[in-house]
Order: structure tokens, then sequence, then C-alpha cells
């Protein structure tokens, strides 16, 4: 969701103001978010979003040392998946 709510998200893999990385595909896109307020004034902000793709534990050397977290279990609407591994310091997290 953007801030202030009420403006629109533009770029590869938006439709009706949501992204889908499967329409996106893989690679780096830019996605713009533009909100034009009461008074007509007008303004965005640019945001990078990767899509890499995965295709199982085996694309990580170190697939040995690499831990998925999926949280909270079990889950309504909402979860959070984890990756973290010696390969790729720190978490990527998909919400």
């Amino acid at each position: 969701m953007g801030s202030p709510n009420g403006g629109t998200f533009s770029g590869p893999g938006i439709d009706n103001n949501i992204f889908s990385h499967a329409a996106a595909d893989t690679g780096i896109h830019v996605i713009t978010y533009v909100y034009t307020d009461a008074n007509g004034c007008t303004d965005s902000v640019l945001q990078q979003v990767i899509v890499d793709a995965c295709t199982g534990m085996a694309d990580f050397p170190n697939k040995n040392k690499a831990t998925l977290q999926i949280a909270p279990n079990p889950f309504n609407k909402t979860t959070k998946i984890t990756l973290h591994s010696e390969f790729n310091p720190g978490n990527r997290q998909l919400i």
C-alpha cells in the first residue's frame, strides 16, 4: 500500500494497483507510485523491485546451511517467508 493512501502504482507487473511477480517476470523493475492531493499537487516516488527466480533450495550452493522460515503457522490472509543462507547473508523476505 502506498503512502499517502489513494495514489496509483504503475510499472511492470502492476494490474489494478497490485504487483504480480509472475506478470513482471524475473529481473529488476522500477515501480512508480503517484499521488495527487485535494489541492491538485502531485508527487511521485520510484522503487526498484528485484524479482529473482528461485526454483528450490538446490539453487543455493550451501543448501545444507540454509533455513526457510514460514510464519505465522497457521496463517489466515498474510504470511511471511524468510530465507537465510551463508551464500546470501541476511534475510530475503516475501510477505
